[in-house]
């Protein structure tokens, strides 16, 4: 047991340069995790919001002034000694060139590099958000291929493919043809199938099922492959944290035809639930291309759609 009953809120900033690098800091060896590497930032002393403490902290530890950002993530993790509330805001304006203010190691990184740094625990979900796309396209049989074709060529690099109608045959031989596709493109292919059958299709990550995912015990597949879930209440967002899953998907957000008898959950309860969930959340369910702004707005990481996400 911790002795920390409130959380202590901490607040980030990933700062990204001209070659879409990401800054790091290194925490000197006589504090709290020391010499561990973290995005700079600090605690949110009394009298600030989260925002003046990150314009504060950026300016004590890094030495810029930034102008505009928006909150990425936010979860709650507890250490053996005290539990922290940590906001990662992603920096989109700064004036000023980052120094370290504070004599600590600074490194410029790419993202797929993070891994190669040691992080606290908190972090995973973090990094991860960072890594994620605005946009996870979900594609079914129908004009497959040229979907698939063009949305990576317009800059989707995230696709799940959910076409139940095909016997797994068919489903693979499908995958077999567009997995080259996003390949060509940077771009990640899920796949949606049951877990015994998914596990022999090649791909980059397999998407989990409500039902599936409330059957396991722990994360089915390897660090190395990403690991999604459908999500529609509290305890399925529950499992798929406990389980170890990278990202969700929680639907329906609004009203939409593939599921025209599930009650929407509007963006205000969307927002409650995302806020108690430390893994990064796409709304799904009636969402348009238009929307991103506003999923963001609730906490989500970002939009996923089938039928209204045109590329």
């Amino acid at each position: 047991m911790n002795s920390y009953s409130t959380p202590i809120p901490i607040v980030v900033g990933a700062i990204f340069n001209a070659k879409n690098q990401v800054l790091i800091t290194q925490r000197h060896q006589n504090t709290h995790l020391g010499s561990f590497w973290e995005f700079p930032g600090g605690k949110v002393e009394v009298d600030e919001n989260s925002w003046q403490a990150l314009k504060r902290e950026m300016l004590e530890e890094v030495g810029i002034s930034i102008q505009s950002g928006y909150k990425k993530i936010a979860l709650t993790h507890h250490y053996p000694d005290r539990s922290i509330h940590i906001q990662l805001w992603k920096i989109t304006a700064f004036d000023g060139t980052p120094t370290p203010k504070e004599q600590q190691k600074m490194i410029w990184c790419n993202l797929n590099q993070l891994s190669e740094f040691a992080f606290p625990a908190a972090n995973k979900s973090l990094i991860q958000s960072l890594k994620l796309p605005d946009y996870y396209l979900i594609v079914d049989e129908k004009n497959c291929v040229e979907r698939v074709s063009n949305a990576v060529k317009n800059g989707i690099s995230l696709i799940q493919l959910r076409a139940d109608q095909l016997d797994f045959s068919r489903y693979s031989a499908l995958v077999a043809t567009i997995l080259p596709l996003c390949h060509a493109h940077q771009a990640q292919l899920i796949i949606n199938r049951p877990l015994d059958e998914a596990l022999d299709i090649p791909a980059d990550g397999i998407h989990l099922k409500s039902r599936e995912l409330m059957q396991l015990s722990s994360r089915p597949i390897p660090n190395t492959m990403l690991c999604s879930a459908a999500c529609h209440n509290p305890q399925e967002l529950a499992q798929a944290e406990k389980i170890g899953v990278d990202f969700i998907t929680l639907s329906p957000v609004n009203p939409t035809q593939s599921h025209l008898h599930a009650t929407p959950l509007g963006w205000d309860i969307f927002q409650q639930w995302v806020d108690v969930c430390n893994l990064p959340v796409y709304a799904l369910g009636g969402m348009q291309t238009g929307d991103l702004s506003t999923a963001k707005e609730f906490g989500a990481q970002g939009l996923a759609g089938i039928t209204r996400l045109s590329f």
